[in-house]
């Protein structure tokens, strides 16, 4: 390869390079925001209340307090789903493994 091929080469990759990790570098931030989130929701799943809520709607209690003429859709009810927040607390901690694997295999090299 002749050096001027190589050095556009190289160019091409670091400005992929920094468009990655510009963008991972937001998201890093994002993600770390989110774990107040996180630990808010577990708490919320991991109680009585949230056993409360899900009966709740499940009996039409909730579609009751709404009022009539409307329906359920005329609510966000996603905490309510059985596997929702399990399956984000469990992808949570899945990310975190993940992170850490790559961070000792970047921090090795």
């Amino acid at each position: 390869m002749k050096r001027v091929e190589r050095v556009e080469q190289m160019s091409e990759i670091l400005a992929k390079v920094q468009k990655c990790l510009d963008a991972f570098e937001l998201a890093l931030d994002e993600y770390k925001n989110s774990q107040k989130l996180i630990k808010k929701l577990s708490r919320y799943y991991s109680s009585k209340i949230w056993l409360s809520d899900y009966e709740a709607d499940e009996s039409g209690k909730i579609l009751r307090e709404i009022g009539e003429g409307k329906s359920l859709r005329a609510i966000n009810r996603g905490a309510l789903s059985e596997d929702g927040i399990y399956n984000a607390i469990w992808l949570n901690k899945r990310l975190a493994r993940d992170m850490k694997k790559l961070s000792n295999l970047i921090c090795k090299e």
